[in-house]
């Protein structure tokens, strides 16, 4: 299995830097896992928040790798607990999925269209989080459900 993550714009913030480099290097020792960015859309005045998503999205499908599970990231979705974000992961790989893109949308969210393409949506939090903040939340989440499946003690 292999771990993509698409979302508009780079990370700014030096504190989330370091936590995702710091998960980064621990996920890439269980699985390949890939940050993937692309231009985030400059919000105006005049622009409709929907354009902006749609934009944004077209842009990430654009490099979500072909024939992915697409998990979308979004506040209308399922909210697991770790354990079950664990087991979605193992029955993944029970069904020999080859890559796994998570999309997380820029300051504006993710488009309905993103939401439509996507095989699961996926809560983090009724709350809401920066872009930056869900991407590290991610990635520890990641983390934590493979260390649940290979049972290290980093989950307890």
């Amino acid at each position: 299995m292999r771990i993509s993550i698409v979302t508009p714009g780079r990370t700014r913030s030096g504190y989330i830097q370091e936590g995702e480099k710091d998960f980064l290097g621990r996920l890439e020792r269980v699985v390949p896992v890939r940050l993937i960015t692309v231009k985030e859309t400059p919000s105006t005045r005049n622009r409709p928040v929907q354009d902006i998503r749609e934009q944004e999205w077209r842009r990430m499908a654009e490099t979500v790798p072909a024939r992915s599970y697409v998990t979308a990231l979004d506040r209308r979705g399922r909210m697991l607990s770790s354990e079950d974000f664990a087991e979605k992961i193992r029955l993944l790989q029970n069904r020999s999925v080859a890559d796994v893109c998570f999309v997380i949308g820029g300051p504006a969210g993710l488009s309905d269209s993103a939401v439509r393409a996507a095989h699961f949506v996926l809560s983090i939090s009724p709350m809401t989080f920066t872009h930056e903040m869900s991407r590290l939340i991610l990635l520890e989440q990641l983390y934590r459900a493979f260390s649940i499946l290979r049972n290290e003690k980093y989950h307890k």
